[in-house]
This record gives C-alpha cells, sequence and structure tokens, in this order.
C-alpha cells in the first residue's frame, strides 16, 4: 500500500507496517491530521501496490489523540457485542429467541390480568440482551496511556485489520520504550499503523 501526502510519499507493507511521522511545523501537522480526519483525497491519496487508487474512507480507521478524546466503549462495545451474537450457534440462538418469546407472552398475561389497554410489542433483540449485560471494558485495563493504546491495537487488529490505524500525540504520552514496544506488538498484530506527532 501507498500512500501520497501531497508532496511526500510513503509504502506501507508488511516489512513496514508502522510510520512514525514527525512534523515540526504546526501548520503541516494540522493539515496532514486534517487530510486523514476528513478523508480528503485531494491532500491525501492510497495505491495499492499496483497503483491502483483506493477508496481513503475504507483503508483509514482515525483515531486521532487516544487519551483525551476517543472512547473506546463507544466505539467497539457494539462490535464486540456483534461478534459474540455471531459466534453463538444456531441451536442456542433459537433457544434464545424461544424463551424471550416465552417471557413476552407471561408479560402479555400479567398485563391482561391487570385489565388494562397496555399491549407490547415485541422482537426477539439479541443487542438488547446485550446490552442488559452491561459488556464494557474495565476502566483498570485502560488507566495508563500504554494499556488504552494496547487495547485499540488489539481491538483493531480484531475488527478493523485491513485499514491503517491512524494515532496522534502519542510523544506526549509513551516513552522510547513504550514506543518501541508498541511497533513490536503491531507486527505482531500484523496491523498497519501510522503516527503522528
Amino acid at each position: 500500500m501507498i500512500l501520497s501526502f501531497q508532496v511526500s510519499v510513503i509504502n506501507i507493507n508488511d516489512e513496514n507496517n508502522w510510520i512514525h511521522l514527525n512534523i515540526s511545523d504546526k501548520k503541516q501537522y494540522f493539515s496532514v491530521l486534517k487530510a486523514i480526519e476528513t478523508e480528503n483525497n485531494k491532500q491525501i491519496q492510497i495505491y495499492s501496490e499496483n497503483y491502483d487508487l483506493l477508496d481513503i474512507s475504507k483503508k483509514f480507521n482515525f483515531i486521532g489523540n487516544p487519551i483525551v478524546s476517543y472512547n473506546i466503549n463507544e466505539q467497539y462495545i457494539p462490535k464486540i457485542r456483534k461478534w459474540i451474537w455471531e459466534q453463538v450457534n444456531p441451536i442456542q440462538k433459537e433457544q434464545f429467541q424461544t424463551l424471550a418469546r416465552e417471557f413476552a407472552k407471561n408479560i402479555e398475561r400479567e398485563l391482561f390480568l391487570l385489565n388494562l389497554p397496555v399491549t407490547i410489542d415485541f422482537e426477539a433483540d439479541y443487542i438488547y440482551l446485550l446490552k442488559a449485560f452491561n459488556l464494557h471494558i474495565e476502566p483498570d485495563a485502560i488507566s495508563e496511556p500504554y494499556d488504552i493504546i494496547y487495547l485499540i491495537m488489539k481491538l483493531h487488529s480484531i475488527f478493523n485489520s485491513e485499514s491503517i490505524l491512524c494515532l496522534n500525540d502519542l510523544a506526549n504520552y509513551l516513552d522510547e520504550n513504550e514506543l518501541k514496544e508498541l511497533k513490536k506488538e503491531s507486527s505482531l498484530m500484523k496491523i498497519k499503523m501510522i503516527l503522528i506527532n
């Protein structure tokens, strides 16, 4: 995959899966961030290895500054819920729907006994069930900047592995050893990343 930032060209491949852009010019820094965030095809373009222009909206997962402006639960819990439901076998799904229908009938029966003009419209929705379990990421697991970024990388490797993960301002939160460790992890997870500082 080849990235073109107005005048710069960067090759991202399996050997070079981690790009760290240090941009000292604040105007250029802002321009690069905005181009990625807004998917501006005039300022940034992505090409395949065969130089075919690729759709930028499908190639970037722009997180920005993950420490101050990103809610992991909001972004990934819906994907985790969907993944969980996909892992449930068809027999278990049918059992869930049967039990849910029986529960709805019991509720209707109780409402009928109250002799009130109240009815329920029931649809066996797995999303409601999984929301009732209050699925969330443990706060202790994301209390440190390194842990937050590592978890984002891990979730990205599971749910968005084909896109390029874009993060900025990490140098403000991580030391050189932590950045090296994350680079190693990105290689193990087989994800492509761009860090912009």
